[in-house]
C-alpha cells in the first residue's frame, strides 16, 4: 500500500468484506510497540551474554568463543547499518581488549599460516 501511496484499500473475496487502512496495519501489528530496532538490541544483548558464558566454559581464546562473537558481530553491524552508524568497536573488540593474552597465540598464529 504504502509503495503505491494508498491509505486503504479494499478487502474483497467476492464481494466487498470492508476497508483496510494503513492504521489497521500499524494498530494490529507489534512495530509500534516494539521496535524491530529494540529487538535488535535486546537480541544483541542476549547473545553478547551468550557468547561470554561460552569464553568462560571453553576459554576466551577457543574457536567456540571466537564463532560466538562473530554472530554477535554481525548483528551488530546489522543494527549499525539500520540506523546508518558506524561501529567504534564491536563486541568482540571489546571483549578482546578485555582478554588480550588470550588473543595474541591467535594472531601470531594466523600471521605465521598467512
Amino acid at each position: 500500500m504504502t509503495q503505491e501511496h494508498l491509505h486503504s484499500a479494499p478487502v474483497i473475496q467476492s464481494e466487498l468484506l470492508g476497508i483496510l487502512s494503513i492504521t489497521d496495519i500499524l494498530e494490529r501489528s507489534s512495530a509500534i510497540e516494539k521496535p524491530q530496532e529494540l529487538e535488535l538490541a535486546e537480541k544483541i544483548q542476549h547473545l553478547s551474554e551468550t557468547a561470554r558464558h561460552i569464553c568462560q566454559e571453553h576459554g576466551p581464546g577457543s574457536k567456540a568463543c571466537a564463532d560466538a562473537w562473530s554472530v554477535v558481530d554481525a548483528l551488530e553491524a546489522e543494527f549499525a547499518h539500520q540506523r546508518s552508524e558506524s561501529l567504534e568497536k564491536t563486541a568482540f573488540e571489546i571483549f578482546q581488549d578485555e582478554y588480550p593474552e588470550a588473543f595474541k597465540d591467535r594472531e601470531y598464529d594466523a600471521w605465521c599460516s598467512g
